[in-house]
């Protein structure tokens, strides 16, 4: 029960996000400009590599302690 608010606030997070970025008027505000695909891409590339490095980190340390 105590992780059930962690999806709402995850999702919401993304989709404020995501207009902050690409809404014009909330870019002018926050002075933010819309990320290109190539920007993009490499974002969640970086971000796949952090997240198994992480998972084969814990994976190593499960294997450790079994």
């Amino acid at each position: 029960e105590a992780g059930k608010p962690t999806g709402p606030a995850f999702f919401s997070t993304i989709i404020l996000q995501l207009l902050v970025v690409y809404v014009p008027f909330l870019q002018v505000i926050f002075g933010t400009q819309a990320l290109n695909m190539r920007d993009i891409l490499i974002a969640f590339g970086l971000a796949a590599i952090v997240f198994l490095a992480v998972e084969a980190w814990k994976w190593n340390i499960r294997r450790k302690l079994s």
